[in-house]
């Protein structure tokens, strides 16, 4: 029991004042386990990213392949899908792309379905099934350069 003030000054000048161990343990523990987490996260995102920068590439390499060989014509566009390769811009900034084409003859005409394949290099088991992105589109009759 206390008896006098000066006792109970002596007292509360031996308790420890701001954090104690524990606290300032739970509050390391919280901290490390809040930067893990946004650690996780920022990679993660730093994937998708990536992921959206490399769609972005293919679909613009489609679409310019695609423009050429719609204006070849029917005539000619055999020659043309065997000479299909990926650009230089494509070859830098995809992994291992490959391009694809082939004819298709439908009820509204004839249409070149090309597709462009690349690996994906974010170093996960994903890698063994490739990207791709596909586009289409319809032959000009009679057209030829």
């Amino acid at each position: 029991m206390i008896k006098n003030a000066r006792q109970f000054r002596t007292m509360q000048s031996n308790l420890p004042s701001g954090f104690t161990k524990i606290e300032l343990l739970a509050s390391v523990m919280l901290l490390m386990a809040v930067m893990s987490v946004t650690a996780t996260m920022f990679h993660k995102v730093n994937l998708v990213w990536k992921d959206i920068r490399h769609h972005r590439v293919a679909t613009g390499e489609l679409a310019n392949q695609l423009d050429v060989l719609t204006r070849v014509g029917t005539e000619d566009i055999e020659a043309a899908i065997g000479e299909l390769k990926p650009s230089v811009i494509c070859g830098n900034a995809l992994p291992k792309p490959t391009l694809s084409a082939k004819v298709v003859k439908d009820a509204i005409g004839e249409r070149v379905d090309l597709e462009i394949q690349w690996r994906n290099s974010n170093g996960t088991r994903a890698d063994a099934r490739p990207n791709r992105a596909r586009l289409s589109g319809w032959l000009m009759e009679g057209t030829s350069k």
